[in-house]
């Protein structure tokens, strides 16, 4: 499940226990691929400093067993819009580089 999704059906009252753990492990492995592909080009420093605040905050919500409602996520969500940020802004960056 997508983030937003997770919340809103968090925010409904209709995440299992067991839904939000395999959200949670879900997100934890999407962030560490991510990782881990970011550190294979150069001058990648900024998403991965972003991606290890991501990993943080998901995993500071998981330890607390938290349910991902929209009042807990705040620093969450501004942290995937860091990250998608960064995304769009190296797509750019590429784009740019690589004009006929």
């Amino acid at each position: 499940m997508q983030t937003e999704t997770v919340i809103v059906t968090a925010d409904n009252d209709q995440l299992s226990a067991g839904e939000r753990e395999k959200f949670y492990a879900e997100a934890e492995g999407t962030v560490n691929a991510m990782k881990m592909r970011a550190g294979l080009y150069a001058e990648n420093e900024q998403k991965i400093a972003a991606l290890d605040e991501l990993a943080k905050r998901y995993s500071a919500l998981h330890e607390r067993h938290a349910s991902p409602r929209t009042s807990l996520t705040t620093g969450l969500r501004a942290t995937v819009l860091d990250v998608q940020q960064i995304q769009v802004a190296k797509k750019t960056q590429f784009r740019f580089q690589h004009w006929p």
